[in-house]
């Protein structure tokens, strides 16, 4: 019975349960994450590749006002290494913000089949992403969802235009 209890002792102090017992506190192991479905306070809602520069626009759809700087973007999915925090700003409900994207502003341009992704930093949660395909938005134009935010997806007059 004495080795059971020490058998069970030892079990319960081990670290069995927390694989990165090393990670400083905060940290977040996406591998035992459940991410679960975006979470959609800040959109995607339109989107300029080929532009000088590329943009693309989002909007909080959220019931109150968004730090910004509390999200990044990044054309890759999960790649948080590439992934450019949004300036230091709040943004209102239902306020629209333009992002500009090149190799200076954000290490990446935006090509004419690609995505772009919107995490929330403190916990890597996707909030939204859109994923097009070349030839989706004819030259001098945008493509965006339209009405705002919604899912349908359409060419779109340019923001220079």
């Amino acid at each position: 019975m004495r080795s059971l209890s020490l058998a069970l002792v030892l079990a319960a102090c081990s670290n069995a349960a927390n694989p990165t017992p090393d990670a400083p506190a905060g940290v977040v192991d996406a591998s035992i994450v459940d991410a679960g479905p975006p979470l959609g306070i800040l959109i995607v809602n339109e989107v300029a590749p080929g532009e000088t520069p590329d943009w693309f626009e989002i909007v909080n759809v959220s019931g109150s006002a968004v730090q910004l700087g509390d999200y990044c973007y990044s054309d890759a999915a999960d790649d948080f290494a590439k992934c450019k925090p949004f300036s230091a700003m709040s943004l209102a409900t239902g306020a629209h913000f333009a992002q500009d994207v090149d190799d200076i502003i954000s290490g990446f341009k935006l090509g004419s089949d690609e995505a772009i992704f919107v995490y929330r930093i403190a916990d890597h949660r996707l909030s939204d992403s859109l994923d097009w395909d070349d030839g989706v938005a004819p030259a001098g134009s945008t493509f965006a969802r339209l009405p705002d935010t919604s899912r349908s997806i359409r060419p779109h007059r340019s923001r220079s235009s």
